[in-house]
């Protein structure tokens, strides 16, 4: 009976792969991830970055493929990370907020999380994280909504933001977000949670373009909702101003259903490319 136990254990197992930008995989006699039954254990993990906090996000992105590589969904089913910082003194803050920031792009709840202080062995590494993960089952509802609705949230940002739909009457851009909502703008260090704030931001901008034609696109979008009044958005964006293009960059979205209106919980704007 044991012996039998135990292949069928063996038979669940699903290993992934270092990826080729790493030999330790070969070096080591490693895998990046481990599946056993529902629980994916990630190796610790190691990317460049100039800082700390884009270490920390870099590593939470490869954690996230690797749980989606076992056949999960990515930090949404991390339960546990492990984070260990060569110079914890004086990286903790920018550590944590980079960590916090990571889940709450994905949607997923916080996890249990111990961090540290350890040393590695390439002087370029300032961050090491390590993972698990409990696969949930998606209900079958949460796949059955049409996503239309969703969808038509996040366009309307930018035909509010171009003008294209009027804004008097209570129908400005904060209308899109949920009470408590906010918007992130990365590149100015803005967040912006009050009414006021996010419309009065578009009122700053549109005053900067007065006089010149404006067009923002959004594009590939990769939407989930892997839970029933929970949406999940991966996009592109690009802006052209006066007919040319002035910057583009992605937007990582968390919306959540009120009746059959959806409305952002959480839109981060990050710049890949700015003109000015």
């Amino acid at each position: 009976m044991r012996t039998r136990s135990f292949r069928r254990l063996c038979s669940s197992i699903i290993r992934v792969p270092f990826g080729t930008s790493t030999n330790w995989g070969d070096t080591a006699g490693a895998s990046r991830a481990v599946r056993v039954g529902d629980t994916v254990h990630v190796s610790g993990t190691v990317t460049k970055g100039e800082t700390a906090a884009e270490q920390t996000a870099g590593c939470l992105e490869i954690i996230g493929d690797a749980v989606r590589s076992a056949g999960g969904h990515g930090l949404r089913d991390v339960v546990l990370t492990r984070i260990i910082a060569s110079d914890i003194a004086n990286d903790l803050a920018e550590i944590g907020a980079a960590h916090k920031s990571a889940f709450e792009d994905a949607g997923a709840p916080p996890p249990a999380n111990t961090t540290f202080g350890g040393s590695f062995p390439r002087p370029w590494i300032r961050v090491g994280v390590e993972a698990t993960a409990v696969v949930q089952q998606a209900e079958p509802a949460a796949q059955s909504s049409s996503p239309q609705p969703v969808h038509n949230t996040i366009h309307r940002f930018f035909h509010i933001l171009d003008g294209l739909e009027p804004t008097d009457g209570g129908t400005g851009l904060s209308t899109l977000f949920a009470a408590g909502g906010s918007l992130h703008i990365q590149k100015a260090g803005l967040v912006l949670s009050e009414p006021e704030e996010i419309d009065g931001w578009v009122a700053k901008m549109q005053g900067m373009w007065a006089g010149q034609p404006t067009l923002h696109t959004e594009a590939n979008i990769v939407l989930e909702q892997p839970e029933p009044g929970l949406a999940v958005s991966h996009s592109t964006w690009f802006a052209y101003v006066g007919g040319s293009l002035a910057s583009y960059g992605t937007h990582a979205d968390v919306l959540e259903a009120s009746g059959d209106v959806w409305r952002f919980r959480r839109r981060v704007v990050r710049h890949l490319y700015s003109s000015s």
